[in-house]
């Protein structure tokens, strides 16, 4: 029973590790066909962190256009840290790029409107191989990174958001409630984001063959420990939840409860609930019917960045 057990997981892995390089390949080849379309520079495979000599971690750089909007006063732009989602076993930056089917994602479009975009790839979880906290770490190396080319790239180090999608959500959420100086970020918006591992394979509405919580944490890992919700606390930074109602794969409650927590704490954020949306989808919802989340993402920055404090929601 146990090595069917492990069979069954091993396959669900190979299987998001498939789709997840398809997509990756159908992306780069959008990306070259349409990187001239856009006023956008795109800098790729950039190297922020070496593991050992044998892992290179790189990011993405999305640049605005010179003629771009300032979204906050000031002669420095202000930067978006864009965190793919893959249940932390699969994903790449490759899938923030523009595809057939997404022209203009949501990365685009943060840089249009004149932020400037770091996407960068960080270390996953595989069968037998749990990868938590090495994650949280790879990120907190990208930060790193970003406030140490703030000259170069003309870059506010004081005006860094997060924004992730699923497990890059839940990242997303690790960074705003870091107690760590050098690692803070100013804000996150997080898409269908998971907040309590502990109680997510509990709540979940769809059960999973193989459960991505085990898999990043392993035997020894402390679901808790991981989880951003028992870690809110007064200094955490503004959040905005955004999340489908009809999600079976991250159940909207954890978002709720997550801003419950930041209500008590008396942390700015907002909770979106998208109705009838299921789990997957960033700025532009498809269905049930078509939703531009992309102005409320950009109120939302520039209220917390020119607000003097206070919650909301």
């Amino acid at each position: 029973m146990l090595r069917l057990v492990v069979s069954i997981r091993i396959v669900g892995w190979l299987a998001v590790m498939i789709v997840t390089v398809w997509i990756g390949l159908r992306s780069d080849r959008a990306f070259r066909s349409r990187e001239s379309r856009s006023r956008v520079e795109v800098r790729t495979g950039i190297d922020y962190r070496r593991v050992d000599a044998r892992q290179p971690l790189e990011l993405d750089l999305y640049l605005p256009p010179a003629d771009a909007p300032r979204p906050i006063a000031g002669r420095r732009r202000p930067v978006i840290l864009m965190i793919h989602g893959g249940s932390w076993i699969g994903g790449s930056k490759r899938l923030l790029r523009p595809s057939p089917w997404q022209p203009r994602p949501t990365a685009i479009r943060l840089a249009e409107a004149g932020y400037l975009v770091v996407a960068p790839d960080y270390r996953l979880a595989r069968p037998g191989y749990p990868s938590w906290p090495d994650p949280a770490d790879d990120l907190r190396a990208a930060l790193h990174w970003i406030r140490r080319q703030a000259d170069e790239l003309g870059l506010d180090p004081d005006r860094i958001a997060a924004l992730g999608q699923s497990a890059g959500a839940h990242l997303a959420e690790i960074l705003a409630t870091s107690g760590e100086p050098t690692s803070r970020i100013q804000a996150a918006i997080a898409f269908q984001g998971p907040s309590d591992l502990e109680r997510l394979p509990l709540q979940r509405i769809r059960p999973l063959t193989h459960e991505p919580v085990d898999l990043l944490l392993g035997s020894s890992g402390s679901a808790r420990e991981a989880s951003p919700i028992y870690h809110v606390r007064s200094s955490t930074a503004p959040m905005l939840l955004i999340h489908g109602t009809a999600d079976l794969w991250v159940p909207i409650s954890q978002s709720e409860e997550m801003a419950e927590a930041l209500r008590e704490s008396g942390v700015r954020h907002r909770l979106i609930r998208v109705e009838g949306a299921r789990h997957g989808f960033e700025a532009e919802v498809g269905e049930p019917r078509r939703l531009d989340l992309l102005p409320a993402i950009l109120d939302f920055l520039r209220d917390v960045w020119n607000a003097s404090g206070g919650p909301h929601g």
